[in-house]
């Protein structure tokens, strides 16, 4: 099978340091007629919870259709390494240059976004998704109705750090999605269906343990 091709790689920055990389791979058609089998388009999202695929998308190109197979071939981790090392910038005052990357620093944020979180990252995700600051207007003072009630969004933003290039781009909402499952699991946030008196008696509760010195 012919091995799958970086075609296109472009990045969107947060200061100096590579957000979000969009990355394009393209195979051959193992010269079948030339044209291209398939096209690979994989978000890499570099967060402050670590690295890694954030999606992927594979097309079907010339008749061809597209099995697991074709994903199973693709190195995810070295696909995301390698978009994240190949856009390492530094800001100067002439404008962004590339700089060397480290790649074992790159290699640790992209495994280590696998492994297990921290319980204080979870602790945070958790006073995040229970404030009840987030349930009420701030401008009028009522409670906002569980169907416009944003949770997700605070972890993604206020506890993840991430940052989008324009508006409606929502990066790392699959990754805020997880942690919030990582803290449920973890007895830190209710279930789905819990009232806010659930959601309050848990924030209250987190508080507390953390006045004992948990966090």
């Amino acid at each position: 099978m012919a091995p799958w091709i970086k075609t296109k790689s472009t990045a969107t920055f947060d200061g100096g340091a590579p957000r979000v990389v969009d990355v394009v791979l393209q195979r051959d058609d193992e010269l079948r007629g030339g044209g291209k089998a398939a096209e690979a388009r994989i978000r890499v999202v570099d967060g402050v919870d670590g690295a890694g695929v954030e999606t992927i998308k594979i097309a079907r190109r010339g008749g061809r259709i597209v099995t697991s197979a074709d994903v199973r071939e693709l190195n995810l981790e070295r696909i995301a390494e390698d978009a994240i090392a190949h856009h390492a910038t530094v800001m100067q005052p002439s404008g962004r240059v590339a700089i060397p990357a480290d790649r074992r620093a790159i290699g640790a944020r992209v495994h280590g976004s696998k492994r297990a979180p921290a319980p204080d990252l979870l602790r945070r995700v958790a006073r995040a998704y229970l404030d009840p600051a987030n349930r009420v207007d701030a401008e009028t003072g009522s409670t906002i109705p569980r169907n416009r009630r944003q949770p997700t969004e605070r972890v993604r933003v206020d506890v993840l750090g991430f940052v989008d290039a324009f508006p409606g781009q929502k990066n790392g909402l699959r990754s805020a999605s997880r942690r919030i499952k990582d803290a449920r699991e973890a007895g830190l946030i209710p279930a789905h269906d819990a009232d806010d008196n659930e959601l309050d008696a848990a924030f209250a509760a987190l508080a507390e343990g953390e006045s004992d010195g948990e966090a």
